[in-house]
């Protein structure tokens, strides 16, 4: 179990930046200043966020495979387990809204220089199917986005997959039914994240979204 860790206590709280405010976008050149006080009613404001470099971008996108194929590859996340807490912990962090906050698992401020600067959080993903290959076989999948209580989502093994046909449920079917839950349950990118590690057990998963993917 993931713990609180106080090292992780900094002078500048993590946030979503406040939208009755300014925004300056500081690296653009020349920097370009958003002001969001006296913004047009009509247009919903979910959460204001700095872009990422672009260089940092072009990084990232080179890594994913740059769209070759249609298809963008994951990237295996370089590194080592060393236990519960070591690159990622439960944090809380504050919204564009006076008083509310969620709970994430976020990379660790100390590994940001090892992992680039994303804003990056941690899902964790498992899945099982019972009874394989008999008539009876059935599977199951979870997705924990947070620390705490409410903070699963959970899902039986459909017996039709993507194309409308029905196939016998499986380990690799049920272990990569919930990576595809965890990038779809939430919209992170209205929250602000700008990087989605998934934490799996499978080496079929991990293989397949960074390797296989392509070809």
């Amino acid at each position: 179990m993931e713990t609180y860790d106080k090292s992780e206590d900094e002078d500048n709280p993590r946030r979503v930046l406040d939208v009755t405010g300014d925004f300056t976008q500081g690296n653009a050149d020349p920097p370009v200043t958003f002001n969001l006080r006296n913004r047009p009613s009509t247009i919903p404001v979910a959460a204001i966020r700095p872009v990422p470099d672009p260089e940092l971008v072009r990084r990232v996108e080179a890594a994913m495979g740059n769209g070759e194929n249609n298809a963008w590859a994951g990237t295996i996340f370089g590194e080592p387990y060393q236990g519960p807490g070591h690159v990622f912990c439960p944090r809380s962090v504050n919204t564009a809204y006076p008083g509310v906050e969620f709970e994430r698992y976020v990379l660790r401020r100390r590994r940001v220089p090892q992992n680039g600067g994303l804003k990056t959080m941690k899902l964790l993903i498992s899945g099982r199917c019972v009874d394989k290959g008999k008539p009876n076989a059935r599977g199951g999948w979870a997705v924990v986005y947070k620390p705490g209580p409410n903070s699963v989502v959970t899902g039986v093994l459909e017996r039709l997959s993507i194309d409308g046909q029905p196939y016998m449920p499986s380990d690799n079917w049920a272990e990569l039914r919930p990576a595809v839950a965890a990038l779809e349950c939430r919209l992170w990118y209205i929250e602000g994240w700008e990087r989605i590690v998934v934490s799996t057990s499978s080496d079929y998963v991990a293989n397949g979204a960074a390797m296989w993917i392509q070809t």
